[in-house]
């Protein structure tokens, strides 16, 4: 590639660089505050997921549950967890979940269960 087709091509990439990186300065939104950082809409779930939110403002969630009475030793070589260093622990599985529909104002109602 000859000597000018090179610079050319280096001045065009800096170029679009700069103009990207100035453009993402520009965009930046500032950092949340720890005040704006959230809040809770709904406590006291145990495994929850899948969320949506209804026509009628309500958000719609699945909770696993925490598990019922079936109990299933760990396999001999299941590795422990990396939030839990100990021992695996067993699997306890059972028929606690449900959907629960959480109304604008806060409060919880069973959907289905």
């Amino acid at each position: 590639m000859p000597t000018r087709r090179r610079l050319v091509l280096l001045f065009a990439l800096g170029a679009l660089l700069l103009g990207l990186v100035a453009a993402g300065a520009a965009g930046a939104a500032p950092a949340p505050s720890s005040a704006a950082a959230g809040t809770p809409v709904v406590t006291g779930l145990s495994g929850a997921f899948f969320f949506a939110l209804g026509d009628d403002g309500a958000l719609y969630t699945y909770d696993g549950g925490s598990g019922d009475t079936e109990v299933y030793p760990p396999l001999p070589d299941t590795p422990p967890a990396p939030e839990n260093p100990g021992p695996p622990q067993p699997l306890v599985r059972g028929l606690t979940g449900r959907v629960l529909r959480v109304a604008p104002d806060g409060t919880q109602r069973v959907v289905a269960a």
